[in-house]
């Protein structure tokens, strides 16, 4: 696959993290990597053919050249490496969410994400949460569109809700995809101070916005209950949280203060592999010696990048990542809008030994 083979001149360079270069073991890692790299990363263990694919995007909601560069990449990174379906990690439209009578009406629904990601691979269910830009605008709209139409590729039940995915030797793998907007009270209205600022808003849609999210913060306690009690009763071998927030993180906005509280200490508690987030327009790995977590939020966008404690692997090129679970674990490569491989990560398997 030429869009997963060894780093070229482009993607080479050392990788830098806000002017900076990575530190020398991530890249010398990196570079052996790029030394070894095969055309699609194989399964750890090479006798393992069993697999699940999917494609992870966020903060993809913005029409401009960063985003169909992407989307074509997308397109054919998932016709090769047989992706099921897309994890959208929200920011899914710029700047005031969905607006209008419905979401399918919506001006932005065609040119933002029917009439981009058009490639045939792409046609798979796109399991969607929430970010701070659509609670912007009517939130509901975007799960309303998935409850009117079951068949169709939106996937968004509920603003957080969960589903399985099972491989063809029995392996199973559960997604508890999550709104992290109204777990974080403090964090949201500093962002709406953020969007007062920077984008061309009335006074009138800045107090109901403002308003509209004081009432979704009361519902957080409910979630946060639901989200412990699916935690506690998975079964799976792999579990994967989703959510808009990073827990940790070296980009523009940084660690989400409230996960840190009440999210964090959950998913040590229940050997979560991986936490997938946006918001942040960047792709990185971070670790905390417990959890994998992706940032994987330019899909459209370049933010700013630093390392912290946790930091594997960072940069601000606008892409995507491809995870690939086997038996054994998890496979995640950073692709650009270019096509060129990034960096790629292991996550081993720890449940159900």
């Amino acid at each position: 696959c030429k869009h997963c083979s060894n780093l070229s001149a482009s993607s080479s360079r050392m990788p830098l993290v806000n002017g900076a270069a990575l530190p020398l073991a991530v890249t010398l890692g990196l570079l052996a990597a790029a030394a070894l790299a095969a055309p699609l990363p194989a399964p750890q263990n090479q006798n393992e053919q069993d697999q699940l694919a999917f494609l992870s995007i966020g903060d993809w909601g913005q029409v401009n050249a960063d985003q169909a560069a992407v989307a074509k990449t997308m397109g054919e990174v998932a016709d090769e490496a047989g992706s099921s379906f897309v994890l959208s990690t929200g920011d899914n439209f710029y700047p005031l969410g969905v607006t209008g009578n419905s979401a399918s009406t919506d001006k932005q629904w065609n040119e933002t994400f029917e009439n981009v990601y058009v490639h045939p691979s792409l046609q798979t269910p796109w399991y969607s949460i929430l970010g701070n830009h659509d609670h912007y605008g009517i939130p509901w709209m975007e799960v309303e569109q998935s409850q009117n139409n079951p068949s169709g590729r939106w996937k968004m039940p509920s603003p957080y809700y969960t589903f399985t995915k099972t491989l063809t030797d029995g392996t199973t793998v559960q997604y508890v995809m999550i709104d992290t907007i109204v777990m974080s009270p403090g964090s949201t209205l500093l962002l709406l101070e953020e969007l007062a600022r920077d984008v061309v808003v009335t006074i009138k849609h800045l107090l109901a916005t403002k308003k509209s999210l004081e009432n979704s913060f009361s519902t957080a306690p409910k979630q946060l209950r639901w989200l412990e009690d699916t935690l506690a009763n998975c079964k799976a071998d792999f579990l994967i949280v989703c959510g808009h927030y990073p827990v940790y993180s070296g980009g523009e906005h940084g660690n989400t203060a409230e996960l840190h509280k009440h999210v964090l200490p959950m998913l040590h508690k229940y050997s979560v592999d991986a936490y997938i987030s946006g918001h942040d327009h960047t792709l990185q790995h971070l670790n905390d010696g417990k959890v994998d977590y992706f940032v994987s939020g330019n899909g459209a966008k370049r933010g700013k990048v630093k390392n912290i404690e946790q930091t594997k692997f960072a940069v601000v090129d606008p892409g995507f990542m491809l995870h690939q679970v086997s038996p054994s674990g998890i496979n995640t490569t950073f692709v650009d809008g270019n096509g060129q491989t990034l960096y790629t990560a292991f996550t081993a398997r720890k449940r159900n030994l």
